[in-house]
């Protein structure tokens, strides 16, 4: 990948055929990972540094967004703690090794964060804060984003029922999610548009009813049991533990009470109201999280993907943990007792450690080499989703041997025989270009899928690459551009909250 930034095509994967990886696949944790490579630390070390950075800038983000409302220190302390320490939380550590799901736990606080900022008019720091989550989801894992969003957008209608200028804040919500969207444009832009260039876009790349097998059941929500490896026909027959968090459903349990305490006199005295609409928007999400993760949604799901490809039902956990976490904090934060504060703190997070202390070891370690992992790879999808539309899934089990691949660039030399129409080791995508000792050369696809070039006598050496065309170019420019916009920003004096 020497010389290409940021990353788009891999010359070396699908079996030296080259593969668009890091147009379709995510880019922010590796951003992170990238001084540590390059300062010489191993990639596994690196990627151990990812996971322990991701549970402390999630348990961060979380403090300071339970903080930022509550105003209550040991409060937003028991929220942060059962958010870390919920089973989907170390199922994406130990289990699926899912980084993006992972960092995505450190951005779902910052997008409410900047919700929140915004409706208490405090606007320069919603827009940075909405714009970094969006642009940050978006270089995460764009799933998990296209799945959270209308939960976010039902999470701000919940907040603007009484509320003054709605307009207006709806206005400034949206222009820092398209900055968001802006500052990720050099990720977006390409992906869109080399979408249908992709065995994805065909039929869903055998994925389009995907959805289907991956509805868990109720009970396993509640509670079940930690185990690991592939859901191989449905979700309710898996091992791997889709369990909420006990101290997430016993929150959710309390902010109901809670709700209900309100409205009766001789327990009204216990509880003050000033987050009650907010404990009713975190409700509402937490709700609606778990029912769209049951069978009973699968209208909802059917109708959906037929617009847009969606994949794993649960992960909606991530919303499901996140907002019974929120109401933890919020509850605790609505009793008046300090001492039931403490005492109902005390019990949420212990409840937590215990009933999740299996969650946090290993089932079973593994006895293959990191080098024969990553030397296995052909593509890092299961279902090779990112192939070119034009290429033979067959030729992924040919040999690569003899095929020289320099600086992220196939270079083939020549025979004095060669010449007429050649197809070579490297499949044919948009922005791949081909030199012919060192001249722009013509290029067709053959009938598998390869670069096929007109080679005319006594040339010596091929190259294929892959380089940045007027969408590539036009994408960063705009993510450029909305990084000047956000440092304007941030060098405006301190707003006013009017």
């Amino acid at each position: 990948m020497a010389g290409d930034f940021p990353p788009r095509w891999v010359a070396s994967l699908a079996s030296g055929y080259g593969y668009p990886l890091f147009i379709f696949s995510y880019h922010l944790p590796w951003l992170f990972a990238l001084p540590l490579t390059l300062s010489g630390v191993s990639i596994f070390t690196s990627i151990r540094v990812l996971f322990i950075f991701g549970l402390l800038t999630s348990a961060t983000s979380m403090y300071v967004l339970l903080f930022r409302i509550t105003k209550k220190n040991w409060a937003s302390f028991v929220g942060a703690t059962i958010y870390v320490w919920a089973p989907y939380h170390f199922l994406s550590v130990y289990v699926a090794a899912a980084i993006g799901t992972v960092f995505m736990f450190a951005l779902l606080p910052l997008l409410f964060l900047g919700i929140h900022l915004t409706f208490d008019r405090s606007y320069k720091w919603g827009i940075l804060a909405i714009a970094t989550a969006i642009s940050g989801s978006v270089l995460t894992h764009l799933m998990t984003l296209a799945m959270i969003a209308p939960f976010a957008v039902i999470f701000f209608a919940t907040q603007a029922i009484k509320k003054k200028s709605i307009i207006k804040k709806s206005s400034i919500t949206l222009g820092a999610v398209l900055l968001g969207l802006l500052i990720s444009a050099f990720y977006l832009l390409p992906l869109l548009a080399y979408l249908p260039n992709i065995t994805a876009s065909a039929e869903g790349g055998g994925l389009s009813n995907n959805f289907q097998r991956y509805f868990p059941s109720l009970r396993q929500l509640i509670y079940s049991t930690w185990g690991y490896g592939p859901i191989i026909s449905n979700a309710k027959d898996g091992d791997i533990s889709m369990q909420i968090g006990i101290a997430q459903w016993l929150s959710f349990g309390l902010s109901v009470v809670l709700l209900f305490a309100t409205n009766l006199k001789f327990l009204n005295k216990l509880v003050h109201k000033s987050h009650l609409q907010t404990i009713i928007g975190y409700c509402t999400l937490f709700i609606l999280s778990i029912y769209f993760m049951l069978d009973f949604s699968l209208p909802f799901w059917n109708f959906t993907t037929k617009f847009i490809a969606l994949d794993f039902p649960f992960r909606l956990l991530l919303l499901s943990v996140f907002s019974g976490s929120m109401l933890a904090t919020l509850s605790l934060a609505s009793l008046e007792n300090k001492q039931l504060q403490i005492f109902s703190g005390i019990a949420l997070v212990l409840i937590a450690l215990y009933t999740n202390r299996n969650h946090r070891n290993v089932n079973m370690y593994t006895q293959y080499a990191l080098e024969e992992y990553v030397g296995a790879e052909t593509t890092t999808n299961t279902y090779h989703e990112y192939l070119p539309i034009t290429a033979k899934k067959e030729l992924l089990n040919t040999s690569r041997e003899n095929i020289v691949i320099r600086n992220n660039r196939l270079i083939t030399k020549l025979k004095p025989t060669d010449k007429g129409v050649i197809s070579l080791h490297q499949f044919s995508f948009p922005g791949i270009a081909v030199t012919v000792d060192g001249e722009s050369a013509q290029y067709e696809t053959d009938d598998l899928g390869r670069v096929a070039v007109d080679i005319p006598e006594n040339s010596d050496e091929i190259e294929v690459f892959f380089q940045k065309n007027k969408i590539t170019k036009f994408s960063e420019f705009l993510s450029m551009a909305s990084i000047v916009i956000i440092f304007v920003l941030l060098l405006q004096p301190k707003n006013r909250k009017t």
